[in-house]
């Protein structure tokens, strides 16, 4: 048994006071009730994967945005991107590259160079946003099952 206080009852008293004139005045009314049942969970503990959800919608807005700044600030950058007079050397230094340390040097640097790419940051911003919101409303969902099953067991 749960003893709490209900909301407050409001009446207007209206009394004669000695000079014959009326005065008004409100008189709160608490009422304590008494009940078998649990008291009713606010709003959060309804939903326990609501902060979860939030979060989840906050690091994707998040994550977009920063894709949209970072590509935004790697294509406006203030330095010219490549020098034309080393585009000559290129493909004598990946051979070298290729005889003293192997293909996969080759390709490893071709990955290094394409992370570079402010497109290739502003994927990688987002495709992890996602992920990590997608992992927030799945760990929501899961929440949310856990207490619907207490719910309708106790």
């Amino acid at each position: 048994m749960t003893l709490r206080l209900a909301r407050p009852r409001i009446f207007l008293d209206t009394t004669m006071t000695a000079s014959c004139s009326f005065s008004l005045r409100v008189v709160y009314l608490w009422r304590m009730t008494a009940s078998d049942k649990t008291p009713s969970p606010n709003s959060s503990a309804k939903r326990p994967g609501r902060r979860l959800r939030i979060t989840a919608a906050i690091v994707l807005l998040l994550g977009i945005f920063g894709a949209d700044a970072a590509y935004w600030l790697g294509t406006h950058a203030a330095e010219p991107p490549d020098d034309p007079s080393m585009m000559v050397n290129e493909k004598a230094q990946s051979r070298q590259e290729e005889i003293l340390y192997g293909k996969q040097s080759v390709l490893i640097d071709s990955w290094t160079q394409d992370l570079k790419q402010p497109g290739t940051q502003a994927v990688i911003i987002v495709v992890t946003s996602a992920l990590v919101a997608g992992g927030c409303f799945y760990f929501a969902r899961l929440l949310d099952n856990v207490g619907e099953q207490a719910d309708e067991k106790g």
